[in-house]
């Protein structure tokens, strides 16, 4: 979430749950300030309702090359790259445990992150921990995540990334949408697609063509 500046004020995930429902998972020493960010910024109209889940989840991350190995045996949901791709979530059943499972990781490698209530959390890492001897896995603390997450690249809210930074600058343009311009280019680079530079006020700037309009192409809103 950028303020009026394009500096990032938010970094967190956001997970779909169904057509008007979404689960936003932020890091632990930003709950409040992200919280109150999006409140002071929802509709007034009653459309939009925030409510802090926190104290009523338990979350556990199990990332590794044999993460999938682990939890394999404790489901009987399909956990392959095809039936849970990477950005997605499932709800499935680990042992006896309702769990939200997010296909996200923040080290670097395979694995999920686990949502249960919070009165399943010790049942959940028990289970996992038993599972997780047999193949050497060890319990990693923050220090352990920090140190995987700066050699994946991936930024901290408030370290790497604050308010005086752009996703652009930060090099995280991927997770904001390109700004749109008309621009004059060579009849030879007009397909859709095409890769151009386009001179803004001195300084050449990288942009792909695409086919008019962005929004609404067929009409249909101003003739509904």
């Amino acid at each position: 979430m950028c303020n009026s500046r394009g500096g990032i004020e938010c970094d967190f995930t956001v997970t779909r749950l169904g057509e008007t429902r979404f689960y936003i998972v932020t890091g632990t020493a930003f709950g409040n300030h992200d919280l109150g960010w999006i409140r002071s910024h929802a509709p007034r109209d009653g459309t939009v309702t925030v409510r802090d889940v926190t104290a009523s989840r338990s979350c556990l991350g199990l990332w590794g090359p044999r993460a999938r190995d682990i939890l394999a045996p404790l489901t009987t949901d399909d956990l392959s790259n095809e039936a849970f791709p990477y950005m997605t979530a499932r709800e499935i059943s680990v042992g006896s445990v309702p769990v939200l499972a997010l296909r996200v990781t923040y080290v670097g490698e395979l694995g999920r992150e686990l949502y249960c209530p919070t009165e399943y959390g010790r049942v959940l890492w028990g289970a996992l921990w038993e599972a997780g001897r047999l193949h050497g896995m060890v319990a990693g603390g923050y220090r352990a995540i920090d140190a995987l997450r700066l050699e994946k690249g991936y930024r901290v809210w408030s370290t790497d990334i604050t308010p005086e930074e752009t996703p652009c600058e930060a090099g995280l343009g991927f997770a904001v949408r390109s700004s749109i311009a008309c621009a004059y280019v060579p009849a030879g680079s007009t397909a859709e697609g095409t890769r151009v530079e386009v001179e803004v006020f001195g300084r050449w700037i990288g942009a792909t063509i695409t086919r008019e309009p962005l929004y609404d192409p067929r009409g249909e809103r101003v003739r509904s």
